[in-house]
């Protein structure tokens, strides 16, 4: 399966911080070799942002954030440029009202006619008519 991940599903699926139906079928298609990964360059500094803000706020250990970051470093996924996706992700930005950020996945998607896996229910419901969305 091709799909789209997002920073926020990503950091869902390898910290197992809550029980998802969604995270638990997308791992188990992972590791039977089912799933292609796509996402935008950001999703590397996204998620290191993220992690950051655990470390600093003291929800996570440094160690913890460490490893989670070494994994998701070494997923075997797709990244597109975002001078390719730039142009349509302001459009659905400023038509979708969701981040520019986010914008991004959404433009992949739409470009590459990808599922995108979001642990973001805001984005999920501001762009469900749009593409097909797996939300957890």
């Amino acid at each position: 399966m091709k799909l789209v991940i997002d920073a926020s599903f990503a950091m869902l699926w390898l910290s197992r911080e809550r029980d998802e139906k969604a995270v638990a079928e997308f791992d188990a298609r992972y590791h039977a070799g089912q799933v292609e990964m796509h996402a935008p360059e950001l999703f590397v500094v996204e998620t290191a942002n993220v992690l950051t803000k655990h470390v600093r706020r003291r929800t996570r250990t440094l160690e913890e954030t460490v490893t989670i970051f070494e994994n998701l470093r070494e997923l075997p996924i797709q990244f597109h440029r975002h001078s390719d996706l730039a142009v349509h992700a302001f459009d659905l930005s400023l038509r979708r009202g969701i981040s520019a950020y986010d914008a991004s996945y959404v433009a992949l998607a739409v470009r590459e006619v990808l599922p995108l896996f979001t642990a973001d229910k805001r984005l999920a419901t501001a762009v469900e008519d749009l593409i097909e969305v797996v939300a957890a």
